[in-house]
């Protein structure tokens, strides 16, 4: 039987988990660091939808114990029950052709045994780390989206992101930049329509970055 591959991550846009295939790709306009996305398919159309690199978990196996059998992830929370150690634990890839391994006791269980031990998934670790730890400031702040269209805000949060993903945080109220260093990028530059505004902007936050750092 073949092992099925398949990965969850939360969606930078929504922040929310979704599941599927798994793609890095090199896109030059925004540097050499990869654009990693999960794509799903609505009414025959191809959506790429860019999630959070800490975030991507690897499907590990069904939890056969539950109806229907629910698949389970790297970093998923699961409930054990029938084992020498009962409590909550992460679970690990293990090189086997179906199953997973328990983190915490370090305790490599056949599958059978291990998929038989699990009685449920009560979360994952990342679930409480919808933003980043390296993220300088909480991309998720009220203050931060003000416009009443959905699509806006979506647009809103992915600069955010960006921002805070080159290492900017907040240095005054609205005012984003790098202490001691450069300044001057404002949420209202965030929220312009003008696309060109915006990008102009952060490219020129990278380039400070990049020489900073040679």
């Amino acid at each position: 039987m073949k092992r099925l591959i398949s990965f969850k991550a939360i969606r930078k846009d929504t922040l929310d988990w979704i599941e599927g295939s798994y793609i890095e790709q090199i896109d030059e306009t925004k540097g050499l660091d990869p654009i990693r996305t999960i794509p799903k398919i609505y009414d025959n159309v191809l959506f790429s939808y860019e999630v959070f690199r800490e975030t991507v978990c690897q499907y590990t196996g069904k939890l056969i114990t539950t109806t229907p059998p629910v698949m389970v992830f790297v970093g998923d929370i699961v409930e054990v029950m029938g084992t020498k150690k009962v409590g909550l634990y992460s679970t690990i890839v293990v090189e086997t052709q179906f199953g997973f391994s328990l983190e915490e006791n370090k305790t490599y269980l056949n599958d059978q045994s291990c998929l038989i031990a699990v009685s449920r998934v009560t979360g994952n670790i990342h679930d409480a780390k919808t933003v980043p730890p390296h993220f300088k400031f909480d991309i998720r702040r009220p203050d931060f989206y003000k416009n009443i269209n959905i699509s806006f805000n979506n647009l809103t949060r992915m600069r955010l992101i960006d921002m805070a993903e080159i290492g900017l945080e907040e240095i005054e109220k609205g005012e984003f930049g790098i202490p001691n260093f450069a300044r001057g990028f404002f949420i209202e530059d965030v929220w312009n329509i003008k696309s060109d505004i915006y990008h102009e902007k952060i490219k020129y936050m990278k380039n400070l970055i990049l020489k900073r750092k040679q």
